[in-house]
């Protein structure tokens, strides 16, 4: 193998090299014998540590799990304001059909030539308003449940938030290395 001039040039680099840096670097301060209560003191500091990091842990794992309950909770109490929000709009639309029904039956049943039409016509006209009365009490009782709905929903919401502001401050007291995301 042949020794060119960049070869030369490394090993200078690789003998040379080492030598300023080993002066440049800090010197560790010699630390004293350690003794039976020195060692003792240590142990119970580090127990001490591990217990408040598995207790950390341990809180933080519980939170997160609450957190994606909660997640759950607000999805089920949304999806059921919005089934609410359906039926409430089907009801206001079958209620419009209902009432122009009631009107063109009102304006038949005045234009009716004969009393034989006008009773069919009566007749058809108290079965509108039947089920009108039924639809309206219909739309009563799930206008209640949408409003039930809505404020379930805002509860649940507030409950998320609460947790996901304790998630934030765990990341506030990890530090900003560990709580940042990748």
């Amino acid at each position: 193998m042949r020794v060119t001039r960049m070869h030369w040039a490394v090993l200078a680099v690789l003998l040379v090299g080492p030598a300023p840096v080993a002066a440049q670097a800090p010197q560790a301060t010699p630390l004293p014998p350690p003794n039976g209560d020195s060692i003792v003191q240590e142990l119970r500091l580090l127990r001490q540590a591990i217990e408040r990091h598995g207790r950390g842990a341990a809180q933080v794992q519980l939170v997160l799990g609450h957190l994606t309950l909660q997640d759950q909770r607000v999805g089920r109490a949304q999806a059921a304001a919005d089934r609410l929000e359906d039926q409430a709009f089907a009801l206001e639309q079958e209620r419009r059909r209902i009432e122009a029904e009631i009107r063109d039956l009102t304006r038949a049943f005045e234009q009716g030539p004969d009393d034989a039409r006008r009773k069919e016509v009566q007749g058809q006209l108290q079965s509108a308003r039947t089920r009108q009365g039924e639809h309206i009490s219909l739309a009563g009782q799930v206008e209640s449940r949408r409003t039930r709905a809505r404020q379930a929903v805002a509860e649940e919401q507030a409950r998320y938030r609460d947790l996901d502001a304790k998630v934030t401050e765990f990341e506030r007291e990890i530090g900003p290395d560990l709580g940042a995301p990748r």
